[in-house]
């Protein structure tokens, strides 16, 4: 009797380990390997606060910087940083503006041309 309780307990266990089986394979690969999956909408804009005044800085200038660094801001900040090291006491504008005028006359070379 209790020979037949545990071959109907085991064949029980092995017909709904199966039936995951078979059921698994009928999903899409990806919903497969990820399990389940974070259904909340991800958001078009994560910025989680303002910016600030400071934190950017628009203008001609500062244009021109991002042209000569090809768009890379941490490089155009180094310019920046760096002049104002090597004149202690000048504004940030005012680093940037002589860092573009300086640029501007390496382009234009010796010649003026």
């Amino acid at each position: 009797m209790w020979a037949l309780i545990a071959g109907v307990g085991i064949g029980v266990v092995l017909a709904v380990v199966a039936g995951r089986m078979i059921a698994g394979r009928r999903q899409p690969p990806g919903q497969r390997a990820a399990g389940r999956q974070d259904v909340r909408p991800t958001l078009a804009q994560t910025q989680t606060r303002p910016i600030g005044i400071m934190d950017h800085s628009t203008g001609e200038a500062y244009g021109r910087l991002l042209r000569a660094s090809r768009g890379d801001r941490a490089l155009a900040e180094q310019w920046i940083q760096a002049e104002q090291f090597r004149q202690p006491g000048l504004g940030r504008e005012a680093a940037i503006e002589q860092v573009a005028a300086r640029l501007q006359a390496q382009r234009k070379g010796p010649a003026g041309g």
